[in-house]
């Protein structure tokens, strides 16, 4: 598994900011490889906020599969640690989303240290789409469609249940999660779905945090000079500088 690291420049290729580290999920329906939207934002998560942005480039479906994906994460994450460059903070857009929320569940579950954060952009945490206010975002979505959505998560699930955790991390157990922080658009379908896992997350008390924009688009955060995209940086900016 290619594995890329971006750091600020004059950071000497070294982790930056007091050695804080995120690891970046690039999104593209498991199916599209990483093209330079992707590269964009983690280079701008990487400057804006002194980090080195650890991208991995995972196998996609259909030659790849979510079993095979969570395994090379979990090395890449334990080797990490091991050499003593922890990830303080996870991130993912769209279906790169929905796996890193996965994964910090399995980095749960195998007991190893958690990052800080979790940032979400678009994400997509169910690969059924069986939300039924799904269909009302769906007349007003200028860019994702269902049933292609559809035939792509079940090409990455690989023979798992579409309902397992590791593929639709909203049925997954919520609790012990590190602070997961998610920004969504009102024209983007998934949206049903984060309004969902909010609500979710709230009645087991999981801290997340909820950034809605009205009128925004699928992973608007690509397009930087958007006002809304300035203000979702404006807000990681803030959140690690606090940590």
């Amino acid at each position: 598994m290619p594995v890329h690291t971006l750091s600020p420049r004059g950071a000497g290729g070294g982790a930056a900011g007091g050695g804080k580290r995120m690891m970046f999920l690039h999104g593209g329906g498991y199916t599209t490889p990483i093209h330079s939207a992707h590269w964009k934002l983690a280079a701008k998560i990487a400057v804006q906020n002194n980090l080195t942005v650890i991208v991995p480039t995972f196998a996609l479906a259909p030659e790849g599969n979510v079993q095979d994906g969570l395994a090379r994460l979990l090395g890449l994450y334990q080797d990490l640690i091991r050499d003593g460059s922890p990830v303080d903070y996870l991130a993912g857009d769209s279906s790169g989303g929905g796996f890193a929320y996965a994964f910090s569940q399995r980095i749960r579950d195998e007991g190893l240290a958690l990052p800080r954060r979790v940032f979400l952009f678009s994400p997509w945490l169910d690969i059924t789409l069986e939300n039924p206010d799904i269909e009302a975002l769906a007349r007003k979505e200028p860019i994702l469609d269902v049933p292609t959505l559809r035939r792509f998560g079940l090409k990455w699930a690989g023979g798992d249940d579409p309902k397992s955790s590791s593929v639709s991390p909203i049925f997954g157990d919520l609790t012990g999660l590190p602070p997961v922080h998610i920004f969504i658009g009102t024209k983007d379908i998934f949206l049903a779905d984060c309004r969902a896992l909010v609500r979710k997350a709230r009645e087991v008390n999981a801290d997340v945090w909820f950034y809605e924009y009205f009128g925004a688009f699928h992973v608007f955060m690509w397009l930087d000079w958007l006002p809304e995209s300035r203000h979702v940086f404006r807000e990681i900016r803030k959140i690690t500088r606090q940590d």
